[in-house]
């Protein structure tokens, strides 16, 4: 199944190209294929693969979140965690729920948001501890007249399942709307060394990994992009610092272009020329990106459609509109 972040990416380079594109991996391919064909404004045709970066260990965990469902009845509100380690996941989603009923109990914010910076080191002073609720420590509603009540209670068991130092959120739901937990893995920026270590580190390998699937194309160029994800801070420091410049990369000659971006909105975007080692910003305000904006707004807009439809073959639906939608150069 094709993911949305592979025709945003279509879209982008297809938009400062001036060009239209044309999905070439539709699956059930004998060898390596590239994602995507791309014809620019003056006739150059570009094979464009499209991936992600992600440390391999939180993907692994995001992958296995994924697997379940985390919304619970017996929540009032929807707890945001970011985690800066692995953790036991399948574990988290049996005995995390009952751990922050507790906390729903014991925190007096009714109509507000309320963050516990980490875990470990809350302090009973730091609590909006809801009036008497030592004296009349009240068991669960499953009838768990054991069940801890007190917050260092609460901190031994959420330290325990690796939330030590976590920073947890907690907002308001709409009555009629069960609690959730939503995740995420936030990585020790400390002691990650130059910021073009950094990005030799993270992009050259897994570049030269995808320039697999550029090797065997017929086009006049060749080029890789590459979203950079929420979870790996450390890379996103290194590409935004305007006081070094970013570095040369050791890039197999198959790879043309190097196309950089961070997976937000808008996104910020860098185009790497590897054969004359220049890099381009390519997202300073201008017209051209708002009316970049425009069109990823409109593949948004199909997006929701689509999964609102619950289409079988909804994305690759999508992509069947969104190149009738920019088939047009600007």
């Amino acid at each position: 199944m094709e993911h949305l972040h592979e025709p945003e990416a279509a879209t982008i380079v297809s938009h400062f190209e001036r060009g239209t594109f044309e999905k070439r991996d539709t699956g059930g391919n004998t060898g390596p294929v590239h994602d995507y064909d791309i014809t620019t404004g003056d006739g150059r045709t570009i094979a464009l693969e499209v991936t992600r970066y992600l440390r391999e260990d939180i993907a692994a965990q995001q992958s296995c979140e994924a697997k379940y469902d985390w919304r619970s009845c017996s929540l009032r509100k929807t707890w945001e965690i970011k985690v800066p380690t692995v953790v036991d996941v399948r574990r988290l989603h049996k005995e995390l729920p009952a751990i922050l009923k507790r906390l729903e109990v014991l925190l007096a914010v009714p109509d507000d948001e309320y963050t516990l910076l980490s875990v470990e080191h809350m302090h009973t002073d730091d609590l909006p501890i809801r009036g008497d609720i030592f004296d009349n420590a009240a068991p669960s509603d499953s009838g768990d007249m054991d069940f801890p009540n007190s917050p260092f209670d609460l901190q031994r068991l959420l330290t325990d399942l690796g939330l030590g130092h976590a920073t947890l959120t907690c907002r308001d739901t709409p009555d009629d709307v069960p609690g959730q937990v939503k995740l995420s893995t936030l990585v020790d920026m400390g002691g990650f060394g130059s910021n073009s270590g950094v990005i030799r580190r993270a992009i050259s390998p897994i570049a030269n990994k995808k320039s697999r699937q550029l090797e065997c194309s017929s086009t006049d160029e060749q080029h890789l992009y590459i979203w950079i994800m929420q979870d790996t801070p450390d890379l996103h420091v290194a590409l935004v610092d305007d006081v070094i410049p970013l570095p040369k990369l050791e890039l197999r000659e198959s790879i043309d272009v190097l196309w950089l971006a961070i997976y937000n909105y808008p996104p910020m975007i860098w185009r790497y020329d590897n054969h004359g080692d220049m890099w381009n910003y390519m997202a300073k305000r201008s017209k051209s990106i708002d009316e970049l904006e425009v069109k990823l707004n409109s593949l948004y807009d199909l997006a929701e459609q689509a999964r609102r439809k619950q289409q079988s073959k909804s994305l690759e639906h999508l992509n069947q509109l969104t190149s009738l939608l920019f088939s047009r150069p600007v």
